[in-house]
């Protein structure tokens, strides 16, 4: 749905610089990513709940203490599919990217929903706030692609495997007592993130939605410009792939989380029958 919603964008681009008639034009270019936006948002379920904290295990750190990193370096370790860095490294790329998220309401369906809000009552002569928000899209945008090219540095293309050897997470024993404590920050970041208010800001962008539909049926927006439609749809994206953002980051630390926590349960059952 994404993909499709780059691919309408791109062809009202195109045609918002040949001349139409600008009814038809709202009519047809609304069309284009009315029904693919609803969707995605309507569809779109926030997390039920968020990454437990996966607290320190205190029989494993006694292990780890008692034990040299040279006898633990090649026992098993888990990591989420594909990453090939050490636990700390991952931790603060997802950091990064939890930083950037925590500017999703209040910077990006907030500004959302007053952008379908001021369309409703069109004038064009909001277009002045729409410029600020747009520059602020961008941004993003940008941030969004250097947040992206971290994480894929951190995986291999092909790569599935979820099982390593220690000395592939941490890079010493004294490593443990920072994963903890930045996993802890990681998950406590994460969960400030209120999912309720993302539910609530994208049930008002639906409900815009359905009223500008309603009103471009109606025959309204005859004085509406081109770059409105353009606009419009430029942002359907940009939400729509922030969204999607979202989704993967709370995927991935909800994925370390398990990593770790098996990593230090798969440590203390080994020594357990020693």
């Amino acid at each position: 749905m994404i993909d499709n919603l780059k691919k309408q964008r791109d062809i009202i681009a195109f045609e918002a610089s040949i001349e139409t008639q600008i009814t038809d034009f709202m009519k047809s270019g609304f069309e284009r990513v009315y029904g693919d936006v609803r969707g995605f948002l309507s569809g779109f379920a926030t997390p039920p709940t968020y990454p437990k904290i996966t607290k320190e295990n205190k029989d494993f750190l006694n292990i780890v203490a008692k034990t040299s990193f040279v006898e633990l370096m090649d026992l098993p370790a888990f990591v989420p599919e594909g990453v090939v860095v050490d636990y700390l490294t991952y931790i603060n790329v997802l950091h990064d990217a939890t930083t950037k998220l925590q500017r999703l309401v209040p910077n990006l369906l907030n500004n959302y929903a007053s952008f379908l809000g001021t369309i409703i009552n069109f004038e064009d002569k909001a277009k002045g706030s729409w410029v600020s928000f747009e520059a602020l899209l961008k941004k993003e945008e940008i941030e969004f692609e250097r947040i992206v090219a971290r994480l894929k540095s951190c995986s291999k293309e092909g790569r599935d495997e979820t099982r390593v050897t220690i000395d592939k997470v941490v890079g010493r024993n004294a490593d443990w007592t920072s994963v903890f404590k930045e996993l802890g920050d990681l998950n406590s970041d994460f969960y400030r993130i209120n999912h309720k208010d993302i539910k609530k800001a994208i049930e008002q962008c639906v409900v815009n939605l359905d009223i500008i539909k309603k009103n471009i049926n109606n025959g309204k927006y005859g004085d509406a410009s081109h770059e409105t439609v353009k606009t419009l749809s430029d942002m359907a994206y940009s939400v729509a792939t922030e969204l999607e953002f979202y989704a993967i980051i709370y995927y991935k630390i909800e994925s370390l989380n398990k990593s770790i926590k098996d990593t230090c349960n798969g440590i203390v059952e080994i020594y357990s029958h020693k």
